[in-house]
């Protein structure tokens, strides 16, 4: 299915029920379904009028918000591929990603500088800014374009930059169809999300067709993230699903509003993007009493692997599950060895850069995650490190992740890092 289609669905079906609850307002902005796909379909019309067409990109650097969605559904209107870039990148890897990109059109905050192209690249053809969305939004409706197919690019999402310029893993309508597909046990229909990464990543760019077809609503938070602020709309908004990372809900834990907060909507919390600890997983599923998951994917693969609502608390803090359904993982070696991924729902490849393309996925269709990982007795898959995230001890590889992990199981430590220093041997 195109996403775009997957929106005028869900209007139809469920045209009052919240898309977007914009929380980082004053006044906090509610979106219904109606008023997304209406506004979607006007704003097409305006990035229409700038020349983008099938196969443009139009890129967004806007924070978590309903422009940025509805920015994105535009985009898919017209045939266009969505490239977000996350508000928190320098102006060095915002720079590079526009300059890789070429963006027919750059929709920008009001304040943002526009980033200098660098040599021998040219910048964005029309510059647009938040305030300017509204009136575009408003405008006579276009259909949708014709002609496009499932495999058409829809998205592309960028990986940090942190070794190197920034790669783009481009996805296409059939990525996002068949993450859909998998009917994964944290997604049901009519569930309020508690929005807890940026929009540009992975998690947000790949599921919002599945999203849509459940027909969700996110409930966006205050940026600067705040513990207060999480547990408020919480139980405001009646959040159904609440995700983060530990240390998100480390700090909600031990905020003074903890106790006073009706946190009794809560189903399912959901872990992942960094080494959970055994008593974080009990004290969550004993203070909140909802069930814990954690999930691992990477930005190239979208989704990977995940334990379940009823597994106990050591396989969620030591492992990362199973594989999801419609994904198979294979491990380089019989004890430790690079983590691989294929499945239908993995990235197409890297956006213009079919030599990395090549690297990454083999002839079989394969994707080298870097991650290091072994398989426990019962078939769930532990992260012990990154490839180049290893030293050598007496011979034998050591990796910081299981140090760390082990660590972290004193009862006298709160939290455990490893780091490199120098050393005269």
């Amino acid at each position: 299915m195109l996403l775009d289609e997957a929106l005028r669905k869900t209007a139809e079906r469920d045209p009052d029920v919240p898309a977007w609850i914009d929380a980082s307002r004053a006044d906090p902005a509610v979106t219904t379904y109606a008023e997304y796909e209406r506004a979607a379909a006007g704003l097409a019309a305006g990035l229409g009028e700038f020349g983008v067409g099938r196969g443009d990109v139009v890129c967004v650097h806007l924070g978590a918000s309903a422009e940025y969605a509805i920015a994105y559904m535009a985009a898919a209107r017209l045939g266009a591929i969505m490239s977000g870039v996350n508000t928190r990148l320098g102006a060095r890897e915002f720079a590079a990603i526009v300059a890789q990109a070429e963006p027919r059109v750059l929709i920008l905050e009001d304040d943002d500088p526009v980033p200098a192209a660098p040599k021998g690249t040219v910048g964005p053809a029309r510059v647009v800014r938040r305030h300017e969305l509204a009136g575009l939004c408003d405008l006579e409706p276009v259909a949708p374009v014709s002609g496009r197919s499932e495999g058409d690019a829809v998205a592309i999402v960028w990986t940090s930059g942190t070794t190197g310029a920034p790669k783009g893993a481009t996805y296409t309508h059939a990525c996002l169809s068949a993450i859909a597909d998998v009917g994964d046990i944290i997604c049901a229909r009519r569930d309020v999300y508690l929005a807890a990464v940026p929009f540009a990543h992975v998690g947000f760019s790949t599921k919002l067709l599945e999203h849509t077809l459940l027909a969700t609503t996110h409930v966006i938070t205050p940026l600067p993230w705040k513990a207060a602020n999480s547990l408020r709309l919480i139980e405001e908004h009646r959040v159904t699903v609440a995700g983060g990372i530990p240390a998100q809900w480390r700090l909600m834990l031990d905020s003074p509003e903890f106790e006073s907060t009706d946190l009794s909507s809560v189903e399912r919390i959901v872990l992942g993007g960094a080494f959970i600890e055994p008593d974080l997983v009990r004290e969550l599923r004993e203070r909140v009493d909802a069930p814990v998951v954690a999930r691992y994917s990477t930005t190239e693969i979208a989704i990977g692997t995940g334990t379940g609502l009823d597994d106990g608390d050591e396989v969620v803090a030591n492992t990362v599950g199973k594989p999801i359904d419609g994904v198979e993982v294979r491990i380089g070696s019989d004890t430790v060895g690079e983590i691989q991924v294929r499945s239908r729902a993995m990235m197409h490849g890297y956006w213009r850069a079919p030599e990395l393309t090549a690297a990454a996925i083999d002839a079989d269709g394969w994707y080298a995650t870097g991650d290091l990982g072994t398989w426990d007795a019962n078939g769930n898959l532990r992260i012990v490190g990154r490839i180049k995230d290893m030293y050598i001890r007496g011979g034998y590889n050591v990796y910081p992740a299981e140090v760390e992990a082990r660590l972290a199981e004193h009862s006298a430590i709160a939290a455990a890092g490893v780091v490199g220093i120098p050393d005269a041997v």
